[in-house]
């Protein structure tokens, strides 16, 4: 009796052991730092928002954890039964050689509190983000923001009255910068040269200037002026196109996107043809000629010029309203703002500013204000569109040309040449030209920075992140990074 009931017991524990134990489970979760580091768990790779069940048997797994960028890390771990097994992982940057210097004299580099050196100077900096601050004396702080992906080298220009952005470097270009900008991703930027074959692309993810586009047929004519991304809704690719414009043949290119392939080219229909505007609803391009004091419409389809408008003596700016009811027109030599209706195309208001030169003009998400650049009198213009009259003005440094709106609306960025050489504007100016920081929300000016000589070309990316700007006599480009400071103003919180 006893013997059956020792066999009993026996069979009792075999049957527990192989059906009992062989159901029990260990919770195993890993905490890692980066976040987004790939874990595997036994070469199988693992999700670790949660807890993870690893079942029986095997008490002992190899965990490894990846990241480009980063060392990989390798742990041998053994696990308890019945608790919750917690490991932390944190990967070691690769680092790399970095080296950097700025366009003149010398400063101190810090990075947080740790003191690199000074200019010029290699150092090993890790993989990702570093925020380098520039320091000298009588000279206000100044930083530059490093993606750090590989060895290479960096070139800044310390400010003296400083910046609120984060420097990202200067890069050279082609001859004679006129413009600059920003894809629709923030992928890439164009730069049209005005005394060179083409146009430039700077690629931002790497912020390498890729190659310079010589565009062909032109006969080896310059002046390239002005360069507009469309991404055209209304057909089923939601193809991305480039098209740059050339003064002296009164030409318009157009480039496939991303690949920056010729596809085809049409006349504008005009003399010295410059700056482009893109209506989307109506599918129409217009482009001002400047010496022929017309705007071209002209059909994206087919290239063909279906309206020239009569306007003011040398048309520069064109934007259209976000809802294509308008066109709005500024005139250099008329020194007027002119505003045109789409569906007639006859003008409808006219704002005569005296002995104005006006440029530039860009419009509030809202449709309710433009801002216009006055080079004649040295100002900006805030005009209320309802009324077509000047409810604001502010008064910048000389020459204001490029100006831009953040995507809110709330801060406006303005590129003023510099004095004219007393010879010529045609050569060097005297100083460096001005960067305007404006809160167009409480009218006043934030910030104004020195550039390179006539800072000319400048746009704000589409989602906010960078300013860019190109120095027409220094042919270069300066690229910011000023994410950071849209969201801190947004807040209402300091500069930096």
């Amino acid at each position: 009796m006893k013997k059956r009931a020792r066999v009993l017991v026996c069979s009792l524990w075999y049957i527990l052991l192989v059906f009992g134990f062989s159901g029990c489970s260990y919770k195993l979760i890993v905490h890692i730092k980066p976040s987004d580091a790939v874990l595997f768990l036994d070469s199988k790779p693992i999700q670790i928002d949660e807890p993870l069940t690893v079942p029986w048997p095997g008490a002992e797994h190899h965990l490894r954890a990846e990241l480009k960028g980063y060392h990989t890390l390798e742990q041998h771990i053994k696990l308890s039964l019945f608790q919750l097994n917690e490991y932390s992982l944190v990967l070691e940057p690769e680092l790399y050689r970095v080296t950097i210097n700025i366009d003149e004299g010398e400063s101190e580099l810090y990075l947080g509190d740790l003191f690199l050196g000074k200019t010029p100077i290699a150092v090993d900096l890790p993989y990702g983000v570093n925020i380098i601050r520039m320091h000298r004396d009588g000279y206000i702080d100044e930083l530059c923001r490093l993606q750090v992906e590989g060895s290479t080298s960096y070139l800044f220009h310390h400010h003296r009255e400083g910046t609120p952005f984060e420097q990202l470097g200067i890069f050279p270009t082609g001859k004679q910068p006129k413009q600059v900008i920003f894809s629709p991703d923030e992928q890439y930027v164009t730069i049209p040269l005005l005394d060179d074959v083409g146009f430039n692309v700077f690629d931002i993810p790497t912020l390498t200037m890729l190659k310079k586009e010589e565009i062909p047929r032109t006969g080896r004519k310059l002046g390239f002026a002005e360069g507009l991304f469309i991404t055209d809704d209304q057909v089923s690719s939601k193809e991305t196109r480039f098209f740059i414009s050339q003064m002296t043949t009164g030409t318009i290119f157009e480039y496939a996107y991303p690949a920056f392939t010729f596809k085809r080219s049409f006349p504008t229909g005009g003399n010295w043809s410059k700056f482009m505007a893109w209506e989307s609803r109506s599918r129409l391009l217009a482009i001002s000629n400047w010496l022929s004091d017309t705007v071209s419409i002209i059909n994206i389809d087919n290239g063909q010029v279906l309206k020239l408008l009569a306007t003011d003596p040398v048309p520069r700016g064109l934007v259209f309203t976000h809802d294509g009811r308008y066109l709005i027109v500024t005139t250099y030599d008329g020194g007027s703002l002119l505003l045109f209706n789409t569906e007639t195309w006859s003008q409808e208001k006219r704002l005569k500013v005296p002995h104005a030169n006006l440029r530039h003009v860009v419009i509030s998400p809202d449709d309710k204000s433009l801002y216009v650049s006055d080079m004649g009198l040295n100002a900006v213009y805030q005009v209320a569109l309802e009324s077509f009259s000047i409810i604001h003005t502010y008064t910048v440094d000389h020459n204001p040309n490029t100006i831009d709106l953040s995507p809110d609306g709330s801060i406006l960025i303005v590129s003023c040449r510099g004095p004219n050489n007393p010879q010529s504007y045609l050569f060097r100016s005297p100083r460096s030209g001005i960067i305007s920081v404006i809160d167009v929300q409480q009218q006043k000016e934030l910030w104004s920075f020195s550039a390179g000589n006539q800072p000319t070309g400048l746009d704000i990316s589409p989602g906010g992140s960078f300013l860019a700007l190109t120095n027409f006599m220094d042919n270069s480009l300066e690229l910011f990074w000023i994410g950071d400071f849209l969201k801190n103003t947004a807040k209402g919180t300091s500069l930096h």
